[in-house]
Order: C-alpha cells, then structure tokens, then sequence
C-alpha cells in the first residue's frame, strides 16, 4: 500500500513539474514575441507587414494645460497681440517659460453671452491637437447690448508648435498672424 501511494505522489509531481515547464515555455515564448514586436516597432521602420497587416497605433498624449483667468498676468506684448487679434476668429501663439502660451479667439458678438474655453490638449505625434467650446446666449435669454470679444488664454508644456486647434464640432480655427510682439 505504502509502495502504490509512494509511486502515485512521484507520478503527480512528476506530472506537476513537467505541466509547470510546459506553461513557462509558452510565456516565455510569448514574451519573446512581444520583444520582437515593441523592438520592430519602435525601430522606425514599417511594421505594418510584420505584424499580419495591422498598422500600429498612433502615440496620443493628454497635455495639462492652465487657463490664465488675471489678465494683468500677462506680458504687454501679449496683451497687444490679444488687442489686435480680438476682432477675427482664430488663434495666435507664443513661446513662453518652457512651451506655448495660446490664444484663441472667438472674433467679434453683437452682446454679451458668448464664451470661449479650452476643454482639452493631445500630443499627437508631434501635432498639438487642441478642442474649444464656445458656448452662445439661448434665443431667449437677456443679454447686455455691446460689442464683445470672446477669448481665452492657456499656457501648456511639452507640445509643438504644430497647432490644430477646432471646436466641439470640429470647425477649424484659423492662425492669425499678428506680427512681432516684443
């Protein structure tokens, strides 16, 4: 009896050890693999025939951004390009600290109610994708009778200059060269 459960407990780990073998191959295997893939990928090379067709995906950055709300924080340069770029409905930029300081503008409303606020900013491979919200006064709202000029100033770090900046239904803004500032 002791001989059959001697020979039954050598066979279970015998079973056991070869079975954990055969499960580290297959990882190791797929680890290879892997390395093969990210090495082929990052390569610079055309990988999309090396991996069955399939094109590899595109690296996408969420950049932090801070929207200046003190006006007098801003440089005079930068308050003068604000002055004459109000008017028109686009963006205009400027190295600032370690990035970009951006603005961009909603042009000139005939009364008030009218906003315009950055929601988000992507790194997309070296473009620098930005989305807008403007928001208009309901139909029925009371708003004050003026001339107004929405705008919105963000500053932002690790992006390029390489701006395409929409709103929320992808309309394109426009750069508005305003000419030197300093």
């Amino acid at each position: 009896m002791k001989k059959i459960l001697l020979t039954l407990l050598a066979l279970t780990l015998s079973l056991t050890v070869l079975a954990g073998c055969t499960v580290s191959s297959i990882d190791d295997e797929i680890h290879e693999n892997t390395e093969k893939d990210v090495i082929e990928e990052t390569s610079g090379e055309n990988t999309e025939n090396k991996n069955n067709g399939v094109p590899q995906g595109i690296t996408v950055n969420k950049i932090e951004f801070n929207t200046i709300t003190e006006m007098s924080d801003l440089p005079e340069s930068v308050l003068n390009a604000i002055d004459a770029g109000k008017e028109k409905r686009g963006y205009t930029y400027f190295e600032y600290e370690d990035g970009f300081m951006l603005v961009v503008f909603m042009g000139e409303k005939n009364t008030g109610g009218y906003g315009i606020e950055v929601v988000s900013v992507e790194d997309n491979e070296g473009r620098t994708n930005v989305v807008v919200k403007e928001t208009t006064p309901a139909k029925d709202a009371m708003v004050i009778q003026v001339i107004t000029y929405p705008y919105t100033v963000v500053t932002m770090k690790g992006v390029t200059d390489n701006f395409n900046i929409v709103n929320e239904d992808n309309e394109p803004f426009e750069l508005i060269e305003i000419g030197e500032t300093e």
